[in-house]
């Protein structure tokens, strides 16, 4: 999902919405700002990516993941498979991977603005 103005005020409306019916804008909560570390190299990328990728699928519902369920998402499965599949390349850059983490980052960032997951 590409944010756009469009998208950034249909989450505004959403938890507009949520708050003024009284409940928590987020539905959902996930911590992996932690796992974060500066001036990362190619070696810390996949542990951080398969870091960020655990935890989001233990913070949403199994249903999200799975094809055959009503709830399916395949944007969010996506961006997770996207999480699980960085891996360190001899022949890459130590930047190479840092930029492929940061725009599935982006995908997430979208995704989780519509779908109300806190990205902490």
């Amino acid at each position: 999902m590409t944010q756009n103005i469009e998208t950034i005020v249909a989450a505004h409306r959403i938890a507009a919405n949520l708050r003024a019916q009284g409940k928590d804008p987020w539905t959902y909560r996930v911590r992996i700002k932690d796992l974060f570390v500066e001036n990362p190299k190619n070696e810390d990328m996949s542990e951080i990516a398969q870091g960020a990728a655990k935890r989001l699928r233990a913070a949403l519902p199994a249903s999200m993941f799975d094809v055959t369920h009503q709830d399916y998402d395949p944007e969010i499965d996506c961006i997770v498979e996207a999480f699980e599949c960085i891996c360190m390349g001899d022949d890459l850059d130590d930047g190479e991977l840092v930029e492929e983490f940061n725009t599935i980052l982006d995908d997430l960032y979208n995704w989780a603005d519509i779908n109300r997951l806190w990205v902490k």
